[in-house]
């Protein structure tokens, strides 16, 4: 028996049915776009190194500067607990002569037969107050006591607090606020100066 050849292909030319065409532009402008492809995967591929090392800089870039960072934050809590401290003690030395001035001006009201036993100081931005102790053994010293208080230009007010009267103990025990009538800003500028 004779060999027949048996073709898969039309029998008409395939360049000239659309479907010849479109296999044909397939194949032709296909191996481009193949080789454009594998080029974008190559330079895909090869930035990887790059992007590598340029990651393990920045990571080792980084774990320095945290080292640093690390080092440097104990000396850091340091000097803001210093810095606080300083701002502290500025703001004692710039006040420091106001309770002095206010315990010298009571000392200097108080009568022979009147004690004072206790003394505290407050100042905030409104005024400036005294809370006091006052053992008084006469009417009269506590009379002569009030009348040179309120006598002192430098004393706004006095207001009387409690009173107590123990027994055994001569004299009473009395409780004064003196609000002094300092004034404020002269007295920052004699603290600046």
């Amino acid at each position: 028996m004779p060999k027949k050849e048996i073709s898969l292909l039309p029998e008409q030319n395939a360049a000239e049915i659309v479907a010849g065409k479109f296999v044909k532009w397939i194949l032709s402008v296909g191996r481009y776009i193949v080789i454009f492809t594998e080029l974008i995967v190559i330079g895909a591929f090869m930035s990887r190194f790059w992007l590598d090392r340029k990651n393990s800089d920045l990571s080792e870039k980084i774990r320095q500067q945290k080292a640093i960072l690390t080092s440097t934050q104990t000396f850091e809590m340091e000097f803001r607990d210093f810095q606080m401290r300083l701002n502290k003690i500025t703001e004692g030395m710039q006040e420091k002569y106001l309770p002095v001035e206010a315990l010298d001006l009571v000392a200097a009201s108080l009568p022979t037969d009147v004690l004072l036993s206790d003394f505290r100081y407050f100042k905030d931005d409104k005024a400036v107050k005294a809370s006091l102790k006052a053992q008084i053994f006469s009417e009269a010293g506590l009379a002569e006591f009030i009348d040179r208080l309120i006598a002192n230009p430098s004393i706004a007010t006095v207001q009387i607090g409690t009173i107590e009267k123990e027994e055994g103990k001569g004299g009473m025990t009395i409780q004064f606020i003196v609000n002094f009538a300092f004034d404020q800003s002269s007295d920052q500028k004699r603290t600046s100066s």
